[in-house]
């Protein structure tokens, strides 16, 4: 069977989620090391989500607990056993600055959807140039939609700096422009994980489980 690794950049690969098969674009090879593959789901997650009660901090934000401990429960065996944590980068607000953590799943970037800051604030450009690079599948991303075709907001991980502003994240809108707006807002959410290169998938090109060999000394019972 191919491997994750052999299949072209936009590909459609196939995950099973609460058994029932879900899209995900192959979006990066190499994200972040030349061993792992990211997946972006197709379309986003059903229910719309504020991105937190409070703060615009993502690593302590209600979308980042969602994603690692509600959602990625819901994929089969075949693609957990191999989802793994990966280092990624999320600024934070006033005073500003970045924080790095490592995460199973999570959304994207302001700059890696290939968008820019809203805010002309010197050091959001900085801020932004830190969360990543633009993602050669960026173009295929920053318009979301749900299942049905929908056009829709989805939440980025990218949030704004400015002192008097310190509950605000941004979103890239239906119409695939990047905004702020405040953290209680609800929006879509489109998750995001990283799986080995090397795992393999079917003809239809879904994730399966290997099923491991007898060794010969051993005959199956029955």
């Amino acid at each position: 069977m191919p491997q994750l690794g052999s299949l072209a950049l936009g590909a459609i690969v196939k995950v099973r989620e609460n058994g029932v098969v879900q899209d995900f674009y192959l979006a990066a090879h190499g994200y972040p090391s030349s061993s792992r593959t990211l997946l972006v789901r197709r379309y986003v997650l059903d229910t719309q989500r504020a991105f937190d009660s409070v703060s615009g901090a993502y690593f302590s934000s209600a979308i980042d607990d969602y994603v690692n401990n509600t959602w990625l429960g819901l994929l089969d065996d075949a693609a957990a056993r191999e989802v793994g944590n990966v280092t990624i980068v999320a600024s934070h607000n006033h005073p500003g600055g970045t924080t790095q953590a490592a995460r199973k799943a999570f959304v994207l970037s302001i700059k890696e959807l290939g968008r820019a800051y809203q805010d002309s604030g010197t050091t959001e450009a900085d801020y932004a140039n830190i969360e990543g690079q633009k993602l050669p599948t960026a173009s295929m991303l920053t318009k979301a939609t749900t299942s049905s075709g929908l056009a829709v907001a989805q939440w980025t991980r990218s949030t704004y700096h400015r002192s008097t502003y310190t509950s605000r994240a941004y979103w890239i809108g239906a119409t695939g422009i990047a905004t702020w707006n405040t953290v209680v807002t609800l929006g879509y959410v489109r998750p995001c994980f990283t799986l080995p290169f090397t795992i393999e998938v079917n003809a239809n090109n879904e994730i399966t489980l290997k099923t491991p060999s007898i060794p010969h000394h051993i005959k199956p019972l029955g």
